[in-house]
This record gives structure tokens, sequence and C-alpha cells, in this order.
């Protein structure tokens, strides 16, 4: 059976249990209609993302699908009004990180009349799975990718046979129809000396506590750079990988970093994470040493803010980043325009947002 009868099937069977259903009745899950029916849980999503659009259906995070009331329903020819299916692809190892990026995918493929399907993958399986999920999903424009889930060697056989664009975010390869795109971590390593060194400082450490390493080594270099332009020794700049695990707490490996690195005898004064969620576990750590920021040390982080929590830390924590929605907007320019650009590693612009977490001083 083709993948479109499939969908026609689950779809009839959905409607069926709609309509027999009182408004608010909970609907099986995506993975009970997978086995009944004997298809990929992508298949059913799909037919459920439609039946969302068409108001049938709402979702609620966390805890299923629900009839919806009739009144609110709105019927549309999805054939006319959605030009497609995108697929998101990211490790399955938890992280803030990616639930962020797929709520701006999700608007901005929504605004694009796209569909957004995504896949957690894992990156110690094989790429089967993916390949299926290829395979079956109809009118395909594009494939938004985090690093893990493919290892480099496997990007030419996965997706050659496809001419749509791939984006890679957070990695680099050199691939057919595969772009690369990531934040100008060169300049913002040379932007974060440049800032710290006019407010003052003059001892730095770069502390890296997430799983994804890919982010340290253009980020650390823009910093050694700006140290040698500015004739600073480049021995000012510790840098504290904490080797974090996938499956482990980042949060509680940059609350020990800071804690060993506040111990030591030559203290950083400028403190900066590469993660948003690690400067908030340092920022605890300053505190319960009774250390005050902005006043003894600095904070500064190379990620973009928690859009709810950031709002209500004090003081606000100063970053230097580029914000997700740029990333994915360059992302959705290339999937609109069909992968026409000539330039396979695409850097996206940095900004300096300067807040509490930093002063000018003495130090």
């Amino acid at each position: 059976m083709n993948n479109q009868s499939l969908q026609s099937q689950i779809r009839g069977h959905l409607l069926e249990l709609i309509q027999k259903s009182q408004t608010g009745a909970i609907l099986p899950t995506e993975k009970m209609l997978a086995e009944q029916f004997g298809s990929s849980r992508a298949t059913v999503q799909m037919v459920m993302l439609a039946l969302v659009r068409e108001g049938f259906i709402e979702r609620r995070k966390g805890r299923g699908s629900f009839v919806r009331s009739t009144e609110k329903r709105i019927f549309s020819d999805s054939n006319t009004s959605y030009h497609g299916n995108i697929l998101y692809i990211y490790p399955d190892y938890p992280s803030v990180n990616y639930v962020l990026f797929r709520k701006i995918i999700e608007e901005q493929a929504l605004q694009a009349q796209l569909s957004m399907i995504e896949m957690r993958a894992s990156r110690y399986a094989s790429v089967e799975p993916i390949r299926k999920l290829l395979a079956e999903t109809p009118c395909l424009r594009g494939v938004i990718l985090f690093s893990g889930p493919v290892s480099n060697g496997d990007y030419h056989s996965l997706f050659a046979g496809y001419d749509i664009p791939v984006i890679l975010i957070s990695d680099t390869v050199a691939a057919p129809n595969v772009y690369s795109l990531n934040p100008d971590w060169g300049r913002c390593g040379r932007l974060c000396m440049d800032y710290l060194i006019r407010c003052g400082h003059r001892r730095f450490v770069l502390i890296q506590n997430e799983p994804d390493r890919n982010v340290i080594k253009p980020l650390s270099s823009g910093m050694k750079q700006m140290l040698r332009e500015l004739s600073l020794p480049i021995k000012n700049l510790q840098i504290r990988d904490c080797g974090t695990k996938p499956w482990e707490n980042s949060a509680r490996a940059a609350y020990q970093a800071t804690g060993e690195l506040i111990a030591s005898a030559e203290r950083p004064t400028a403190f900066i994470y590469t993660s948003y969620n690690g400067a908030v576990a340092g920022l605890r750590r300053f505190r319960e040493a009774g250390i005050d920021i902005p006043e003894e040390a600095s904070i500064l982080v190379t990620d973009s803010p928690d859009p709810l929590l950031g709002q209500y830390l004090f003081p606000r924590l100063s970053y230097v980043t580029c914000p997700r929605e740029r990333v994915v907007s360059a992302a959705m320019k290339l999937i609109s325009g069909g992968g026409k650009s000539t330039i396979s590693n695409i850097l996206v612009d940095i900004d300096l947002s300067e807040q509490e977490s930093v002063k000018k001083g003495e130090f």
C-alpha cells in the first residue's frame, strides 16, 4: 500500500472517531495509530497536523490530542493553502536549545505556508529511520538538521537523491545540497574579548558545559585572535570544557566548574558561558560564594537568552550571540529559494547585548 492510501485510511479512521466523540475527548496517540495501521509515526503525524489545521483536533503539550469544538473548526483546502513539508531532525538527548528552535521553525514554516514534521533521532543508531521518513514525506521542500544523528560519511548517501536544500546547524560538511548554517562564532569570540577588555577585564575563562562541542573551537580561536591583536597574553584566557555527556546534567556541570574556578588562586574576573542554563547555574554559585555580580566579577553568555527566564533574572545577563530567529530565517530563505546559494558554509551575523552582568571598572 502506498503512503497516500495509508494517510487516507488513517484520516478516515480519525474523522470517524471524531464524529462519534464529544468535544474534549482524547484521541489515540501517534504511536498507537502507527502500530494499528503498520505505518511510521511520521505518516500519522502528517495526518494529525492536517486535522489540526482544519480545526478538527486540538493538541495540548504533554497531554495529547483532543476533539475540538465544531464551532472552532476552520475548513480549508490543504492542497492550495499549504505548499509542502519541511523536516526538523535533532538529537534525542534533552536540550532546551532544540525545543526553542522547534518553536521558531514551526512558526516560520506556517508563515511560509509549510508544515513542519519533527523527528528525534539517536546519534548511536543507523540512519535508516531518517531514510524511511524522507521517502514517506510527500511534497518535501527541505530539511533542517542538527549535527549528531547523521555522521559525516552518511550525508552523501542519505540526501544525494533529493533535489532539496538540507540545512545543517552546528556543524560543517561538504555534500551535495547540504548547507552548513551557523552563527559566526569566530566574530562572536572577538566581540566577547573586545567588550570585556574595554570593561577592564584581563583574566577570562570560557566554560563549555553542553555536549555539543562544535562551538568551542571557532569561538576560542576568535578570542585568542583578539588577545593577540591587543598584545595581551593568550594564557590570560582559560578554557574549561566540562566534558558533559548527552545524558548528564549540563547545568550542574557549569555549577561545579564555576565553584572550582572561584576557589582557584588566579580567579578569573570574566566568566564566559556557552549556554544560558550554564550561566544561570554559575550565577547561583557566585551568590552562594558571596561574590557580587557584576561588582566583583562579570558574566557573559554566547547563547540566546531564555525568552521567559531572562526577563526575571537579576542581574540580567549580557550576551554576544546570534538570535535563533535569525538562523531559522536564513534556513527558511534557503528552503523557499530551493537552495540556490553558491556558498555551502553560511555564517550568520552576531549581536552584542549589554545588560547588567558586566560592569566597567578595575578588576
